[in-house]
C-alpha cells in the first residue's frame, strides 16, 4: 500500500481514531512528544496525503524535479521569506502559483489563513490530475501546519490524528506558536460537531415519531452534506463578518483600525508580483533590480525614486547613482524589522511622493529590496495622507496590482496611523 492510499484510507490506527474523538485536545507539550516519536525519512519532498506534498525550498526552486513529479500547483508559506525566490515569474505558465508571507515565529498568527488555505488546497486537490506542493524553507512549521489545518477542516480528523497520520510519512515541527494555534483551531472543530451532532439527535427524534428511519446510508450522507455545508459556512461568515465589521466600524464615531490578524487576512497573496508594478497614477512600487535597472526607468520615465531601503548594508544607489540621468531621488535608511520603527517617515515620504506626482510629467518609483514590505509600508501610508484612505482601502488599492506584506511591526505603525487620521479629520 502506498503513502497515499493508506493515509486516505480509514483503516489505518482505527481504533486510535475511535478514542481520538471522545479525547480532549492535546497539550503543546504532548503533541511535541509525539512529533518527535515520528520515525519517517525526511526528503525534500513526501507525499503525505494523495497528490498532496510537503516540502522544502530545495525542491520548490529545482523546476525539473517538479515537473518530473508532476507538480501542478505550489503554495509557498515563505512568500517573500529569505532565500524564498519563488512567484508567478519564476514558475511560468505550467503551474499556478500561491504564496503566503508567514514568519516561522510562535508570535506569527497563522491561524487567519487556516481557512483559506484549506478551501485553496481542497479546490487544488479537486481538479484532475491536480498535484500539489505545500513548502516553506524546511517543510516542517509552517506548511505543515497549514496541512494540518487541511487534514482538519475538510476530512473531519481530530488534531492529534492529522498529526499521527503526517509523522507516518515526514518528519514535522511545527513551532509552539503553530501548535497552540492548531489546538485551538481543534476545540472550535470539535465545539462545532458536538453542536451538529446534538442538533441532528434532537431532529431526528422528532422525524422518528412521524417517518421511519431512511438507513445508516441515509444519514452518513447526511452527516457528509453537513459537514461540507459547514465549511463554507464558516467561510462566508468570516467574509461577512470581517466586511460588516469593517463597515460598522467606518461608520462609527469610535472608529478602530483592523488588527493585524484581520490585515493579514487581506494581504493573503494568491499570485506573484513582477519587479516593478504600477499601483497608483505614475506610482510604482518594485524591487532592487529594478531600482539599478537605469535602462528600464529611462523607459518608464521615472522623474522621482524613493528608496526605503538606503544605506550602506541595504541597497546602496544613493543620488550619485543617478546623477546622470536627472532623477529626485530622497533616501530612507529602514530595515525590515518589526522592531523599526519606520512611521517618523510616513509624512516626510508622503510629501515627496506627492511633490513628485505633482511635477510635470512627474513619475515616482518607490522601492526596497523586494518591494514588498518596507516600500510597500511607505506608499500605504502616502495614500492614508494624501489621498485620505483609509488603512483597508489603501490596502486594497495597493494590492490590486502588487504582492505586498509589510511585516507586523510596520502594520501596527500604519494602525496607529489610520486611528490618528481618522481622529484628525473628525475636527
Amino acid at each position: 500500500m502506498s503513502a497515499a492510499e493508506s493515509l486516505s484510507g480509514d483503516s489505518l490506527n482505527l481504533s486510535i481514531g475511535n478514542t481520538i474523538c471522545d479525547s480532549t485536545t492535546p497539550s503543546v507539550i504532548e503533541l511535541e512528544r509525539i512529533l518527535e516519536s515520528g520515525r519517517a525519512q525526511l526528503n525534500h519532498a513526501d507525499e503525505v496525503w494523495p497528490n498532496l506534498y510537503i516540502g522544502d525550498l530545495v525542491i520548490a526552486h529545482d523546476k525539473k524535479q517538479l515537473k518530473k513529479m508532476g507538480i501542478t500547483h505550489v503554495l509557498n508559506v515563505a512568500h517573500s521569506k529569505w532565500g524564498s525566490v519563488g512567484d508567478q515569474i519564476f514558475y511560468g505558465k505550467k503551474i499556478h502559483y500561491y504564496g503566503i508571507a508567514a514568519d516561522d515565529s510562535p508570535e506569527f498568527d497563522l491561524s487567519v489563513y487556516f481557512y483559506t488555505a484549506a478551501e485553496q488546497i481542497h479546490q487544488t486537490l479537486s481538479a484532475p490530475d491536480a498535484k500539489l506542493l505545500v513548502h516553506c524553507i524546511l517543510g516542517m512549521s509552517r506548511s505543515t501546519s497549514l496541512v494540518l489545518a487541511y487534514l482538519m477542516i475538510y476530512h473531519n480528523r481530530r488534531l492529534l490524528d492529522a498529526v499521527n497520520r503526517l509523522i507516518l510519512y515526514r518528519p514535522v515541527s511545527p513551532n509552539r506558536g503553530f501548535l497552540q494555534q492548531l489546538r485551538q483551531l481543534d476545540i472550535k472543530l470539535n465545539k462545532e460537531k458536538r453542536l451538529q451532532s446534538t442538533k441532528g439527535a434532537q431532529i431526528a427524534e422528532g422525524v422518528s415519531q412521524t417517518r421511519p428511519s431512511m438507513g445508516s446510508q441515509a444519514s452518513s450522507a447526511s452527516r457528509f452534506s453537513d459537514q461540507t455545508g459547514a465549511v463554507r459556512g464558516r467561510m462566508e461568515a468570516l467574509k461577512k463578518d470581517f466586511v460588516s465589521r469593517s463597515s460598522l466600524k467606518m461608520r462609527s464615531e469610535d472608529y478602530e483600525p483592523p488588527n493585524i490578524s484581520e490585515l493579514n487576512h487581506l494581504l493573503w497573496t494568491k499570485s506573484g508580483s513582477r519587479h516593478v508594478d504600477q499601483v497608483w497614477p505614475n506610482l510604482h512600487l518594485g524591487d532592487a533590480r529594478t531600482a539599478r535597472d537605469k535602462a528600464t526607468l529611462k523607459t518608464m520615465r521615472i522623474t522621482h525614486i524613493l528608496n526605503a531601503a538606503d544605506g550602506r548594508f541595504n541597497v546602496n544607489t544613493g543620488a550619485t547613482y543617478y546623477k546622470d540621468m536627472g532623477i529626485n531621488y530622497y533616501g530612507v535608511e529602514a530595515y525590515d524589522d518589526p522592531n523599526f520603527n519606520l512611521s517618523p517617515f510616513f509624512y516626510s515620504a508622503a510629501k515627496f511622493i506627492r511633490a513628485g506626482l505633482n511635477a510635470r510629467g512627474g513619475k515616482v518609483f518607490v522601492h526596497c529590496a523586494m518591494g514588498i514590505s518596507r516600500a510597500a509600508t511607505l506608499v500605504l501610508a502616502f495614500l492614508m495622507i494624501c489621498e485620505k484612505m483609509t488603512l483597508v482601502e489603501a490596502i486594497k488599492t495597493v494590492s490590486a496590482h502588487r504582492n505586498v506584506s509589510p511585516n507586523n511591526g510596520f502594520l501596527s505603525q500604519l494602525r496607529e496611523l489610520d486611528r490618528a487620521l481618522m481622529q484628525e479629520r473628525r475636527r
